[in-house]
């Protein structure tokens, strides 16, 4: 399969190793020191399942054109760099088999659709855990799974293929038959875990174990839920994604269902697993805090909901990404 990746980020430089280690065409856009680094040195996965050998068959490439033919277009560049990004890649419009994204946040289809056409674009959500060390380094943090889907919900051949390609690279991947919903469902843990991550600087398996802060977290879900209700997306459980049952459930149950994945990700060992927007706090980059509770406190607000933990957590979320990045 010929893949074309765009952002040599955590996700795009894993998900590039791994297909290309399986045998797939891949190509890589990177910004030039990023692509200077990839072309001389390749692309090291450590940790996780990777071999921590580096991968010297992605290409790399720093000129969209040159990602034209691809069976598959994967957008892996920060939720921030979206509307820079697309108009770049406006020469690849009907040359592509498929264009799909794994950012956060549930504008990202929108976005590819005005950019490539409705057709071209097969929606996916991925819950995989990577940390980029530095460009060409990328530590697998806690190996998971990527759903796909057709937006309509139809079983496709260019589906099934994709979820093949990731099987075969060592790549948990599900065909969806609601991904719309499945990438809400990621929304509905995403905007909580980032914005509490950022303002208690805590690891997921601590955030989740600590009742106050899970607490809050369950709060809110549930207006991330009330968000996807008001433009008529159902709320349901995915594998790893609890964000129904978190809804359902009395506040001490629910607190106790995140405690427990807490508990898990410990006994796992995966304790230095940390919500990206947190890891970007640290390192003193911008985050993407204002397309995830900035987002639903916004749209929330459009539509007339009152949202009072999103809108105040995320003020206060947002000071402190702003403090930290001066």
């Amino acid at each position: 399969m010929r893949i074309a990746v765009v952002g040599a980020g955590a996700l795009g430089s894993l998900y590039a190793a791994r297909l290309a280690a399986a045998g797939h065409a891949v190509s890589l856009l990177a910004r030039p020191e990023a692509a200077a680094a990839v072309a001389s040195g390749g692309i090291t996965v450590e940790g996780g399942e990777g071999a921590a050998e580096p991968v010297r068959s992605v290409r790399v490439t720093t000129t969209p054109a040159e990602l034209a033919g691809a069976d598959l277009l994967l957008l892996a560049v920060k939720t921030y760099h979206t509307a820079e990004t697309l108009p770049a890649l406006a020469c690849l419009r009907g040359r592509l088999g498929a264009a799909c994204s794994v950012q956060n946040g549930v504008t990202k289809d929108a976005a590819l659709a005005a950019a490539f056409g409705e057709g071209a674009v097969l929606g996916a959500m991925s819950l995989e855990g990577a940390t980029l060390l530095a460009p060409g380094r990328v530590h697998w943090t806690w190996p998971a799974s990527t759903a796909f889907g057709e937006l309509d919900g139809r079983g496709t051949a260019r589906l099934q293929a994709v979820v093949a390609a990731f099987r075969e690279a060592g790549l948990k991947a599900e065909a969806s038959g609601n991904i719309v919903a499945a990438t809400w469902a990621k929304f509905g843990i995403m905007v909580p875990g980032a914005t509490l991550g950022v303002l208690s600087r805590l690891p997921l398996y601590r955030l989740y174990q600590e009742p106050a802060l899970a607490a809050l977290f369950v709060a809110l879900c549930r207006e991330v839920r009330a968000l996807a209700a008001s433009v008529g997306v159902p709320w349901e459980d995915f594998p790893g994604v609890r964000v129904a049952s978190l809804c359902r459930l009395l506040i001490e149950e629910a607190v106790r269902l995140l405690h427990e994945r807490g508990r898990a990700w410990e006994d796992a060992g995966a304790t230095a697993l940390k919500v990206s927007t947190l890891v970007d706090l640290e390192r003193g980059k911008r985050t993407e805090l204002p397309d995830l509770v900035g987002y639903v406190a916004a749209e929330g607000a459009r539509r007339g909901l009152h949202l009072p933990y999103a809108t105040i957590l995320g003020e206060a979320a947002q000071a402190v990404a702003e403090a930290a990045a001066r």
